[in-house]
């Protein structure tokens, strides 16, 4: 069958109870349609619009249908610079709650902040098909796309669904040179090609949420700009510098990111120090920046961060702790929630950042207060240990180690901070 661009009009009438043959998408824009429904349509789905309004989610998904995808679709036909949010537009309770019922069979997230794109070039059409045919491939989920935040209404809606889900908003107004972004993963070449000096959405952008987020779901950032700064007239939160690949940017916003394994560039993100940025240590035992709580020997802390690569199909991860006692023994384990918002809980001389389904992966005994685990120091890769599913997913990582002098609570034990990884297929 060949997919079709149906009005939500035209289905409630008449189609939605049925189901074809594609998978469908929920587009939902300011007017009801728009010209990412085009290519969405050639990447073999079929196309339901709707509008950003009240009701439009609860009531299409109220009856038997076969959407993996909801696009909350921003691309100019909602407001403009200086427009006010209108409260009176707002998805409902019912909307929301839908939401949650999809998200749940459908997890995964797009923060597109490219979304006033025209699909005027194949570039622009390449990304849209890449995105959907991705979500796709990986059971489907919600793409939040908008542009910049120079009027409340442009992110009125992008911003009601992604704090909903416990995400950062999309933020600011800044100018970017397109000659200074960059770009990773697979929303960028598969299974298309796309020059993202070829994508022209506005002259000014938003930063979109990224990096590990306090509901404990990793962004990964898929294209970013760097040496950013405020689109004039407008005064935003400071973008600090980041590291990508090992090359440290200066001032880097954000402009696509994915929960989506494989999808981005950055595939792990330390978290849950002990510096006092989150939970307190127990015994106000601070540790250094980057660490977990400081121990009796006065390290600043245990630290742990990964190397290799997050892949189930070739896993050369490795967990790389120090900063604990010269000799003892240690634990490292995974599991599946980031605690407390990704901030920790106390436990013992430290935080314990990790739970959920736990997995011990195994235990060493450090060296000059460090050791690793995983390729090629143990046998058995950390995607076997951990049974990390063939599609991947993101896990959170931690060391747990013996710190028996008498120094913070008797329980004699300390963690470091710990690392949230995607791993990619």
């Amino acid at each position: 069958m060949k997919p079709r661009i149906a009005s939500l009009a035209l289905l409630a009438a008449s189609t939605l109870g049925s189901h074809a043959s594609a998978q469908s998408i929920l587009v939902l824009n300011g007017v009801g349609a728009g010209t990412v429904d085009a290519p969405l349509a050639a990447a073999g789905f079929n196309v339901i619009n709707g509008t950003l309004d009240p009701d439009q989610i609860a009531s299409v998904l109220s009856v038997p249908n076969d959407i993996i995808q909801i696009w909350i679709w921003n691309d100019g036909t909602f407001g403009n610079t200086g427009s006010p949010a209108d409260p009176t537009r707002d998805f409902n309770a019912f909307d929301l709650a839908a939401l949650d019922l999809f998200s749940a069979i459908h997890p995964h997230f797009v923060m597109d902040g490219l979304a006033w794109r025209g699909h005027l070039n194949v570039d622009e059409q390449n990304l849209t098909a890449n995105i959907a045919l991705e979500l796709a491939a990986a059971g489907g989920g919600i793409v939040l796309g908008a542009d910049d935040a120079s009027g409340d209404a442009i992110v009125q809606h992008v911003n009601q669904v992604g704090t909903h889900f416990g995400f950062a908003p999309f933020q600011g107004v800044y100018r970017i040179d397109p000659s200074l972004q960059h770009d990773g993963g697979s929303l960028f070449t598969t299974p298309n090609p796309v020059n993202v000096t070829g994508i022209s959405s506005t002259f000014s952008y938003c930063d979109v949420p990224s990096g590990l987020q306090a509901n404990g779901r990793l962004l990964s950032t898929a294209l970013f700009a760097e040496q950013v700064a405020d689109e004039t007239g407008y005064t935003n939160p400071i973008l600090p510098d980041e590291a990508f690949g090992g090359v440290l940017y200066t001032s880097v916003g954000h402009l696509v990111t994915t929960t989506l394994p494989g999808g981005g560039i950055n595939t792990n993100v330390t978290y849950c120090f002990g510096d006092g940025s989150g939970s307190n240590c127990p015994c106000g035992n601070n540790g250094v920046g980057g660490a977990g709580c400081d121990n009796s020997f006065g390290t600043g802390g245990g630290q742990l961060v990964a190397s290799g690569l997050a892949l189930v199909s070739g896993d050369s991860l490795q967990l790389n702790g120090s900063g604990m006692p010269p000799t003892t023994s240690v634990l490292y384990f995974q599991g599946t929630v980031a605690l407390n918002g990704t901030l920790g809980v106390t436990f013992g001389d430290g935080l314990r950042c990790v739970g959920g389904t736990v997995v011990r992966l195994g235990t060493k005994t450090t060296v000059g207060g460090a050791a690793d685990f995983g390729a090629p120091v143990c046998d058995v890769p950390i995607s076997v240990r951990g049974a990390i599913p063939a599609g991947g997913g993101t896990f959170f990582y931690q060391a747990w180690y013996r710190n028996s002098a008498s120094f913070c609570t008797a329980a004699g034990f300390n963690l470091t901070n710990a690392v949230a990884i995607t791993w990619a297929p």
